[in-house]
């Protein structure tokens, strides 16, 4: 007996821009972009039910592609987005001439993994649904929106001594994670509390 010892990474979560087309349809806002350090670190867990020796379970680091993708939503529906390092303070938003800051915490909101045939040839299929809050204040760090946002992905795949687990596993997350930039960036277009910032 053998054991599969392979570290699961997502590679290229590409992000679907919707919304705004170009520059002069973005809202015109200079925004700052927290990602709590949860989210920077998050991981999601891979844990089959069949072969779990030969096949062990993993953490599965998402947060860099997460932020990636949500920072990509900002700068698709704001004028200007600037990442910030620190949790921001009233001094550190009239520095940066900021109108409004977001911070954004990310966590797994569910999962399955399901699993046909053998360990030769198999067919899995996986889900993942990850859900964002994003806290947004204005200058004097007062709430003035909150939303929650899901983003779910599913995937399918067929393969041989393990693989179709895994290709499922890394398809769902990443179609969970581009599910929930796109639905960010529509909350974020529409939001009428975010709006009356710039009338």
């Amino acid at each position: 007996m053998f054991v599969i010892c392979r570290r699961i990474l997502l590679i290229g979560v590409a992000y679907v821009a919707i919304g705004c087309a170009d520059d002069s349809d973005r809202t015109d806002l200079r925004v700052g972009l927290f990602f709590t350090e949860n989210t920077r670190h998050l991981t999601m867990l891979y844990e089959p039910r069949h072969y779990p020796i030969m096949d062990p379970k993993d953490d599965v680091p998402v947060g860099k592609d997460i932020v990636s993708t949500l920072t990509k939503a900002t700068r698709h529906v704001f004028a200007s987005v600037e990442t910030l390092d620190s949790y921001p303070t009233k001094e550190s938003i009239a520095d940066r001439q900021l109108n409004l800051v977001i911070v954004v915490h990310v966590g797994p909101a569910g999962s399955s993994l399901g699993y046909q045939g053998d360990s030769i040839q198999n067919s899995s299929e996986a889900s993942k649904s990850l859900t964002a809050e994003l806290t947004c204040l204005n200058p004097k760090m007062k709430e003035v929106a909150f939303n929650t946002v899901w983003g779910e992905g599913n995937a399918t795949a067929k393969g041989i001594l393990f693989d179709s687990r895994r290709r499922a596993f890394v398809g769902a997350v990443k179609s969970a994670i581009r599910n929930l930039g796109e639905n960010a960036a529509r909350q974020m277009n529409s939001n009428p509390e975010i709006r009356k910032l710039v009338e």
